[in-house]
């Protein structure tokens, strides 16, 4: 069986306005600026990701709150 997979490509214009939006400001962004990539299967589980094209050291310094929550807010404006 082939499993489904949704992948997010955002830009980094994309998480800047994203966290400077003005009814949802993420103040302390830890991701604005940056491109973020993530690949989830049908049921929602993380397969893959990448912060500015890398997937090392340099994605801990972003929040894992702020990646969750991100994340489902452009999942769930796809599924819309």
């Amino acid at each position: 069986m082939k499993r489904q997979r949704n992948k997010i490509w955002l830009s980094a214009r994309d998480t800047t306005n994203w966290a400077n939006r003005p009814s949802a400001l993420w103040p302390c962004s830890t991701i604005a600026g940056h491109r973020l990539f993530a690949e989830f299967d049908k049921d929602g589980n993380l397969l893959d990701y990448t912060i500015d094209g890398r997937n090392d050291q340099h994605t801990d310094a972003i929040d894992i709150t702020e990646f969750n929550t991100i994340t489902d807010d452009f999942r769930c404006a796809k599924e819309d």
